[in-house]
């Protein structure tokens, strides 16, 4: 099921870069935020399991009418962003698959929320399953219930989906970069978040993930005028 989660991703960021002509890199960040975007907004009316099939049937009919249009830019997807999304993937699933929660946040909520939302078919805040602090907004949560419901709910999971996501925020400057450079860069900025929150490859507290993606937010800004 890890394959078949990894091809679904790849088809989604695909469709991403044809239908908006972006790179690999922008395209895997921005499909992670529209699953956000889609599973949130559509949960207010449904259930959240028909949402995530609705999403599954809207992303393979976007791709199929790519694959008919003849609209996939090769040039755009088989970037350096691709090749190291895919590693990391694999890096990322076989290095959390047995982890286990360990922060006493995330037994009273980063990890009891997404349980919830598994198991109880809603979002936290209109969830008939107890769980702690339902009223806080979902994002990254609604990402790890996206992973759980491919792969099942095990704690290794909301580790590998929050790696990931971190990975995703910074792939896209990677095809700016030199491949010379390439490995110094890459390790300072997997250093980087330990140097303001130790424990950042070890919890799935969404404070570190936020300063990450305002990070991200200015470097983009920063690098690609063109918005």
């Amino acid at each position: 099921m890890s394959l078949l989660l990894l091809l679904f991703l790849l088809v989604g960021a695909v469709t991403i870069s044809s239908f908006f002509h972006k790179k690999f890199g922008f395209s895997i960040l921005f499909y992670f935020l529209l699953l956000i975007v889609f599973l949130y907004s559509f949960s207010f009316l449904l259930p959240l399991n028909f949402s995530f099939y609705l999403f599954i049937v809207i992303t393979l009919g976007s791709f199929l009418y790519v694959l008919l249009k003849k609209k996939i830019c090769k040039k755009n997807i088989f970037t350096l962003s691709f090749y190291l999304f895919i590693i990391f993937y694999f890096f990322f699933y076989l290095l959390n698959i047995n982890k286990g929660f360990s922060n006493v946040d995330e037994f009273t909520h980063w990890g009891d929320v997404v349980y919830a939302m598994l198991y109880g078919n809603r979002l936290s805040a209109f969830n008939t399953l107890d769980c702690w602090y339902s009223s806080y907004p979902p994002a990254i949560s609604i990402v790890q219930y996206f992973f759980v419901k491919f792969l099942g709910y095990k704690e290794g999971i909301l580790y590998f989906c929050y790696q990931l996501v971190f990975i995703s925020l910074i792939l896209p400057f990677f095809d700016k970069i030199k491949i010379k450079k390439i490995i110094i860069i890459f390790l300072i900025i997997l250093i980087f978040p330990l140097t303001f929150y130790k424990d950042f490859y070890t919890s799935i507290y969404v404070d570190a993930l936020l300063g990450v993606f305002f990070g991200f937010l200015i470097s983009y800004i920063t690098l690609y005028k063109n918005l």
